[in-house]
């Protein structure tokens, strides 16, 4: 060999190229950018070294192992600039140089210094300010809150001009069924440089590979909306006060009580809270259905001639439905639409989390329908006695022979899956019918336990002293109890409950008033018995021929809490075309 001539290669090399050297350099990835890795650069430094025995081209020589390690070390640094011309140059993407794409765009913000974000929020918040396009409207700022994930709405101000406004009621009717803001109000004329920001949402930032941070970020981050703030109050008109409401978040129905709408005949509206709103509209209004509404039409304000749903029924009731439906009942589109109706009433008043078990004895179609609970799907069992089962009447419920029949409820709180009822925290009630089947008899129990945790409701107990028992889990045994007389015949009603909120604390209620209080300790800690309807216990021979419409086990109730039940269970009875008549408490 001489310096400079390269001869050409015997017929037969000393020395023949592995396959990991072959002249063809390996195929290449299709790629945005040509990336060279370890292979590719060992086959080129390979290709640069001289012929001959004294350099050896298999994989296995010392040489080019070395010749490998060098060429990993070439591969590598291709790579991570291939990574930064890829990947870090995007900010939708950047992940290594966020600090850096950030400190030439000034963020983070000076009031957002010290706070916590995931990376998908700073990219989120990167991308916003190079794109931006700076504005000052109710738009704009309702855009910047979405682009951060906020669903808000805006509240705009200004006083009443003589001359501009009128008196009366002159907001809008919008499509959806909902009215618009009132255009004017009556105070301060600096109202007009205060807005309100109204989040409806928290945002929920989530721990998501590629966007969190392990042992920095955590599974779950709900936390007030502080990068909202700074942006809005960063970016706002100078001479304005900006506040941030956030009521409409932790009650999931908040704002659909304006969806709750009486028409009557036209003349004017009267919302679920009471307000009346003269409008000269037709009187038949048909509104697109919005979130959750409900609309009561009653042309004569009476007995709801015509009660719908606009909205597609709660997931509860759709499960109550399909159990219904497994028992071989038939569901009625009235039915349907006072039970959805009774549902998100309960979950919007705040009882749906508290109770256990809801039966609507007083139903349409047959009796299957009334034996599955509205709540968890609970069976009541209609126990069969020796003249038969409980007779059930039609939209009036369940009635007991008096003598064998009568309704389990087969809810047990020691084997029930994490019930809310509770020895010492509990409620039990059923609204029954007075005057149709109400007799005076001894041991005329409508709510019954076993005897050994001194539960039950009994009534009109023995003849000629008019007098109602009510315990929970007592262990005195002495009853409280209050008289019936003067009671009206023929109303459907009361709404009796027997409620224990303490050791010491028990009450009694009658048509969602409290009648009594009682500090009679409890019987036990424990409460392992099914609750019965219509029997004082399964060791007893006392039974009831009172009717029941309605039978309910929960947690204990407040005071305000027993109204709110009561008032929901009269308006599906009314919804369900029964008069509950007038509302009395005995005395």
């Amino acid at each position: 060999m001489t310096n400079g001539f390269v001869p050409s290669p015997p017929q037969q090399p000393t020395q023949p190229l592995p396959l990991d050297y072959a002249p063809l350099a390996p195929p290449l990835a299709l790629d945005h950018h040509v990336r060279r890795g370890q292979e590719e650069y060992a086959f080129g430094l390979a290709a640069l070294l001289p012929q001959g025995i004294a350099w050896p081209r298999w994989s296995e020589s010392t040489f080019m192992k070395v010749v490998y390690g060098l060429a990993g070390i070439m591969g590598w640094a291709d790579g991570r600039a291939a990574d930064l011309l890829e990947r870090e140059s995007d900010p939708r993407q950047t992940t290594e140089m966020l600090d850096s794409w950030e400190t030439a765009w000034g963020l983070p913000e000076p009031c957002l210094f010290g706070k916590q974000f995931s990376v998908a929020e700073r990219r989120n918040m990167l991308v916003m300010k190079m794109t931006l396009l700076g504005a000052q409207s109710r738009e704009f700022f309702t855009g910047v809150a979405a682009w951060l994930g906020y669903p808000i709405t805006i509240t705009e101000y200004r006083p009443f001009m003589v001359g501009v406004d009128r008196c009366g009621d002159s907001r809008s009717l919008k499509s959806d069924g909902t009215f618009g803001d009132w255009p004017c109000q009556i105070g301060d004329p600096l109202m007009r440089f205060a807005w309100t920001i109204h989040i409806a949402q928290t945002k929920l930032v989530w721990f998501r590979a590629g966007s969190g941070q392990a042992g920095i970020d955590p599974h779950l981050r709900i936390a007030r909306a502080e990068d909202l703030e700074c942006i809005i109050r960063r970016w706002s008109p100078a001479h304005s006060q900006i506040l941030f409401d956030y009521s409409g978040i932790s009650d999931p129905f908040a704002g659909t009580d304006r969806y709750y709408l009486t028409v009557r005949a036209g003349d004017y509206i009267v919302t679920r809270s009471g307000e009346q709103i003269v409008s000269g509209r037709a009187g038949a209004v048909i509104w697109q259905p919005p979130f959750v509404p409900f609309a009561v039409g009653s042309p004569t304000f009476g007995t709801p001639s015509l009660i719908v749903s606009m909205s597609p029924p709660d997931v509860a009731t759709q499960a109550w439905l399909n159990t219904v439906a497994l028992r071989g009942g038939v569901v009625t589109n009235r039915q349907t639409v006072q039970t959805d109706l009774l549902i998100k009433g309960l979950k919007y008043d705040g009882l749906w989390p508290i109770l256990d078990r809801v039966w609507l004895g007083a139903c349409e179609s047959n009796e299957a329908v009334g034996t599955v609970d509205i709540v968890n799907n609970g069976i009541l069992t209609n126990v069969v006695g020796l003249a038969g089962p409980c007779t059930w009447t039609l939209l009036k419920g369940f009635r007991g022979d008096g003598q064998y029949s009568y309704l389990n409820s087969n809810f047990n709180p020691a084997t029930a899956l994490t019930p809310n009822f509770k020895a010492n925290n509990g409620c039990i009630g059923a609204w029954i019918n007075v005057g149709q089947y109400l007799v005076q008899k001894p041991n005329n129990y409508i709510i019954g336990v076993a005897e050994n945790y001194g539960t039950y409701i009994d009534v009109l107990d023995s003849t000629g002293d008019n007098l109602y028992y009510f315990a929970l889990n007592d262990q005195i045994g002495t009853q409280y109890n209050f008289s019936s007389s003067g009671a009206p015949i023929g109303a459907v009603g009361p709404y009796l409950a027997v409620d224990r909120s303490g050791q010491a604390a028990s009450t009694a209620y009658c048509n969602g008033v409290q009648i009594q209080f009682s500090s009679n300790p409890s019987a036990s800690t424990t409460f392992n018995s099914n609750i019965l309807f219509g029997r004082a216990s399964p060791n007893t021979h006392y039974f009831s021929s009172e009717q029941f419409g309605i039978m309910y086990i929960a947690k204990s109730l407040t005071a305000r809490q027993h109204a709110l039940l009561y008032n929901r269970f009269r308006n599906y009875l009314t919804g369900m075309g029964q008069n509950p008549g007038t509302p009395y408490v005995p005395t």
